[in-house]
């Protein structure tokens, strides 16, 4: 049986390969007009985001 989760014990942290972000820092960020990483929203989905931010 394969387990589909991942977690610290079953595959290390490797230092820099993890993005952690709070939902309140993603929605500073989008309120600022600033795109969260890429590895946590594809830029075209920020930019939507950013726009409907904007516009409240």
């Amino acid at each position: 049986m394969v387990s589909d989760k991942v977690s610290n014990k079953t595959f290390p942290t490797i230092e820099g390969d993890q993005v952690s972000l709070s939902g309140t820092k993603v929605r500073e960020m989008l309120l600022k007009g600033e795109r969260s990483p890429q590895e946590f929203t594809r830029p075209d989905i920020a930019d939507i985001l950013i726009k409907a931010m904007k516009q409240g």
